[in-house]
């Protein structure tokens, strides 16, 4: 009997992916909205509030990796996709040399300024003394500093294609800092406990998933003896610009957050981020599509199968609209439901709440069609234009924030995100050597013919 076909070996990588990333999504939305209403029980909602401005903060840290673990593995897959598994192990081990040595500089650097700098008047906490606040804030950046390992552990997996599992394990492991979290919020533990939630699990679980990869492809491993510094200049340019995604997605959430909570109150800030999380909601779908196809478009596009590639993105663009739009006018309904059942507090700004969805909207499509810069590190364009929108809306907050209140913020966002959705549907067709017609007839398009295979397909397994 003939092993399976490509086409099917390319389903099943899709369906495995697909099936991890939804997974992944979903630890992501229990782990931010079921935690909700126990920080509100347990600590209240100004502490809750001061808790979300400290843990916004060492988010800026993510970028001390350079990105060159992201960068890595859309290198390394296309290596392996070559059969050049040697080159790829030295991407890798590269790589790791560069992030865990920038990572421990730039948390010396970061862990004297908390130390130093006024947090607590600076963010006009009213619970947390200083002393509290820097306490807190080093375990957060001990916690980022391990983060970085992460990037470079999917980056493995990615390359070795096994993709799938390298997202079961990680988001296992969120999932499980989610219940040590839980339990500590119950038995009445403060910030300063809560946070080592985020440190000891991390660490042993990461000693784990290194010892996985390694069994999953033995060619792959930690080490220098294969680091090679000419290795570095082709990968420093998108390396660098990547982290104006970084940068760009701190403005745009955690930037906002910080706003808010300067400009209005802690306690405004947390039920807006409460708002911002459950219209995320719709986003984390896309998100799970535009993930898988990064590494397939890394493979296609490796080999210049351009017609692959174009037909792949195609389909995951009209598939991630057709799944947002419904969500998002089923989350408008059932939105505030669920923010009262979370917070106890009926939703007073309905018109904030239907912005966000709005531009999350706009966000989702986006998230999806990006990937393809990504993934073969021609994204310098598009970064720069991420920086330019979600700084522009940083500043346009800052403006409207004071007269208007936070629809004011949400306003703000939500002209960056239209004029990315712009930008990157454009760089990805030019990318792809596509017109925009067929694109956009596809888009436009309900994915019925999918649908009916799909069925189909049950059918048949059933029969």
């Amino acid at each position: 009997m003939d092993g399976p076909s490509d086409k099917q070996k390319l389903t099943q990588r899709m369906a495995r992916g697909i099936g991890a990333n939804t997974y992944a999504q979903v630890v992501t939305i229990v782990s931010n909205l079921v935690t909700v209403p126990f920080f509100y029980r347990f600590w209240g909602i100004d502490l809750y509030g001061e808790w979300l401005a400290l843990s916004a903060i060492p988010t800026y840290l993510t970028m001390s990796d350079l990105s060159f673990g992201t960068t890595a593995g859309s290198e390394m897959t296309m290596l392996a996709a070559q059969g050049k598994k040697k080159e790829a192990l030295s991407v890798l081990q590269t790589a790791w040399l560069l992030v865990t040595v920038a990572s421990i500089v730039i948390f010396a650097i970061a862990l004297l300024l908390t130390w130093v700098a006024p947090l607590d008047q600076w963010l006009n906490f009213s619970v947390l003394s200083r002393r509290e606040a820097a306490s807190v804030m080093t375990l957060l950046l001990i916690s980022v500093c391990l983060s970085q390992q992460g990037g470079l552990i999917d980056a493995g997996f990615k390359c070795a294609g096994h993709y799938a599992e390298g997202i079961f394990l990680i988001n296992t492991l969120r999932l499980f800092e989610f219940f040590a979290g839980i339990t500590i919020l119950l038995t009445k533990g403060d910030p300063w406990v809560f946070a080592w939630t985020l440190i000891v699990p991390k660490a042993l679980a990461y000693a784990y998933f290194w010892h996985r990869l390694r069994q999953r492809a033995p060619w792959l491993y930690l080490g220098w003896s294969h680091a090679d510094r000419k290795l570095l200049k082709p990968m420093v340019s998108p390396a660098l610009t990547f982290n104006a995604f970084n940068l760009g997605f701190a403005f745009s959430i955690q930037g906002i957050q910080l706003l808010v909570t300067a400009l209005v109150s802690p306690a405004a800030a947390a039920l807006f981020s409460n708002m911002r999380t459950l219209a995320r909601i719709v986003w984390q779908g896309a998100n799970a599509i535009g993930n898988t196809a990064w590494v397939e478009l890394s493979r296609a596009l490796g080999v210049e199968d351009y017609d692959f590639a174009r037909k792949l993105h195609r389909r995951t663009c009209q598939i991630g609209m057709w799944c947002v739009l419904p969500g998002a006018l089923l989350m408008l309904l059932v939105g505030p439901v669920i923010f009262k059942v979370l917070t106890g507090r009926t939703m007073a700004e309905p018109f904030v709440f239907a912005g966000l969805l709005l531009a999350t909207v706009f966000g989702s499509f986006w998230t999806i069609s990006y990937v393809v810069a990504l993934s073969i590190n021609k994204h310098q364009t598009t970064a720069l234009a991420f920086i330019l929108s979600t700084g522009g809306s940083l500043l346009l907050a800052r403006l409207f924030l004071l007269p208007m209140g936070t629809i004011g913020a949400v306003l703000a966002l939500l002209l960056g995100e239209i004029a990315m959705a712009s930008f990157v549907f454009y760089r990805s067709l030019r990318l792809l050597k596509e017109k925009p017609g067929p694109f956009l007839t596809q888009l436009a398009t309900p994915p019925f013919g999918l649908i009916r295979r799909l069925l189909h397909r049950k059918r048949a397994v059933e029969e």
